[in-house]
């Protein structure tokens, strides 16, 4: 088990990787915390987790928190965050889930940030053996930024599917 303490640990150190997974302290953002966030130490640990990001560029991150982040400091941290994995390279969705609802004995809501690389979207429509995981995991991208079509639409002022194609 390693015990480092990974804002100690320099970027170099950490080996490659293709899936970055990461909970970053909730204390800092959680209704029942004193909701400090960027202010609270350990609230800024997840720029230590887009330092890692940055320099590794690894084709997937997957993020965890409390769901008290969407609304801290009435939204801003949250764009925070997604300003930030964008500046980063990466596509996000974020959905929340309750772990009641995947048999666990508990009720706890929990938001979970998918993150994909652009340069993966480089590769579509290119002659690339593409495996059965990378397949799913790009179908069910898609099927995520149509579902999200209304809200992608107006970041990008667009009115058609067609936009969607095109940038994939």
């Amino acid at each position: 088990v390693d015990t480092h303490d990974i804002t100690t640990v320099p970027t170099d150190d950490i080996p490659d990787h293709d899936l970055l997974t990461a909970g970053f302290p909730c204390h800092a953002f959680s209704i029942a915390g004193k909701r400090r966030g960027f202010n609270d130490t350990r609230g800024t640990l997840f720029f230590d987790i887009a330092r890692i990001l940055k320099h590794h560029q690894p084709m997937y991150a997957l993020l965890e928190n409390v769901k008290g982040l969407i609304s801290h400091d009435q939204g801003k941290t949250l764009e925070v965050i997604l300003a930030t994995l964008q500046e980063l390279g990466y596509y996000v969705n974020y959905e929340v889930h309750n772990s009641k609802n995947f048999g666990v004995p508990q009720n706890r809501e929990r938001i979970f940030f998918v993150c994909r690389h652009i340069k993966g979207f480089a590769s579509v429509g290119r002659n690339k053996k593409i495996t059965s995981s990378e397949q799913i995991i790009q179908e069910w991208l898609f099927q995520t930024l149509l579902n999200n079509l209304t809200e992608a639409q107006k970041l990008q002022g667009h009115a058609s599917k067609d936009w969607v194609v095109g940038y994939l």
